[in-house]
């Protein structure tokens, strides 16, 4: 159920007129602090929990994409823009660190389990290691060359989409092209996996089986030992998949553009289940609830849960509220914070928070 609503717009001077900012970051809830809410005007916005008011602003160059990197340890939050901008802020707003590369950020920053090292890829094939206290570039990984780079394809340094992912060893995993390469904690390359087709979406790494899910766009869905780099089992959704995956209790769920949902059981090396929800998953990724089952957004623009146990419908959001003019379609992903709300965005400017009804559930446990 929407228990909030915001409408993020910006005023234009020249047209005299509020015009609705995309939000293509997913927002991220700090607890007790705040909600942040990221925009294509550049603006990095901590709002209340409640959506009610804006706490502060910062503004980077450009369009921001990427969904915020929360250091909770920190407490500071890193950012990065379609520039190639990164800036670290504390919970209050202000810059600690700044970095600008000039290339493209479009997927998410991630940071080792000290928050003393931030990994994340451009376009023009580049994986950037950088320290958080004062951004300094530490290295950075040449990824491997896509085919269509050597017809000259306009759509060729358009890569990677992908977010890199880091192992419980502290291996640095980034997809891009057709493949996915290991890298250590000093940018040495350790292995490669050839991929049967190109990956846009970022892989899932499951630290308990020591395994990785990598969907390709030609709906095949690569399971892998990610300590080897050796394929262990490919499973076809049969559509095209842009979407990232998503871990519960050592499965993992995909789905692809047509709406074919695919449960893996990681552990056994096994489909789990199989169903159809009748409208595609575009880019986003698959999030869990508190109890383990599984959720996100389709094309449709409403938010699905489907049970982890067998994939058996459980809920489905509506934003209809009687706005005016609003625009009820969400993108993107989901965030669920532990305190049981849902965070959700869309490209026409609103973000909402929704509340559940309380149920008792033995919750599932949290194997990533």
């Amino acid at each position: 159920m929407v228990e909030n609503v915001s409408h993020v717009q910006h005023y234009s001077k020249k047209l005299d007129m509020k015009i609705s900012v995309p939000i293509s970051a997913t927002p991220v809830c700090i607890s007790n602090i705040g909600v942040i809410i990221c925009g294509s005007d550049g603006f990095i916005n901590m709002y209340s929990e409640d959506l009610s008011d804006i706490k502060w602003r910062h503004r980077l160059n450009s369009r921001i994409y990427a969904t915020p990197t929360v250091l909770f340890k920190k407490k500071q939050i890193i950012v990065g823009d379609v520039d190639g901008t990164v800036v670290v802020l504390d919970y209050e707003g202000k810059r600690i660190s700044r970095i600008a590369n000039g290339k493209c950020i479009y997927n998410n920053i991630v940071t080792n389990e000290e928050e003393t090292i931030a990994y994340f890829n451009t376009f023009e094939r580049k994986l950037y290691c950088v320290s958080i206290d004062k951004l300094d570039v530490l290295w950075v990984a040449n990824l491997p060359t896509p085919w269509f780079k050597t017809q000259e394809s306009f759509a060729a340094n358009r890569d990677p989409y992908a977010a890199p992912v880091i192992t419980d060893q502290g291996t640095i995993l980034s997809a891009n092209g057709n493949k996915i390469s290991a890298f250590t904690k000093k940018g040495i390359r350790v292995w490669e996996i050839e991929l049967p087709a190109m990956i846009r979406a970022t892989p899932a790494l499951c630290f308990r089986s020591k395994r990785g899910v990598a969907p390709c766009v030609n709906g095949k869905v690569v399971v892998f030992d990610y300590d080897l780099g050796k394929t262990l089992m490919i499973e076809d959704l049969q559509g095209r998949i842009v979407n990232s995956p998503g871990l519960s209790n050592m499965s993992c769920c995909v789905g692809d553009l047509s709406g074919n949902l695919l449960c893996i059981d990681l552990n056994e090396l096994s489909a789990k289940w199989r169903v159809n929800v009748g409208a595609g998953l575009d880019h986003g990724s698959v999030t869990s609830t508190p109890a383990g089952d599984f959720v996100f957004i389709t094309d449709r623009g409403n938010a699905i849960c489907l049970s982890y146990e067998d994939g058996s419908f459980i809920w489905e959001s509506m934003q209809t509220i009687g706005l005016p003019n609003q625009s009820t379609k969400l993108n993107q992903s989901l965030n669920i914070t532990n305190n049981g709300k849902m965070y959700a965005s869309s490209y026409d400017g609103y973000v909402y928070s929704y509340i559940f009804e309380e149920e008792k559930y033995e919750a599932y446990p949290d194997y990533k």
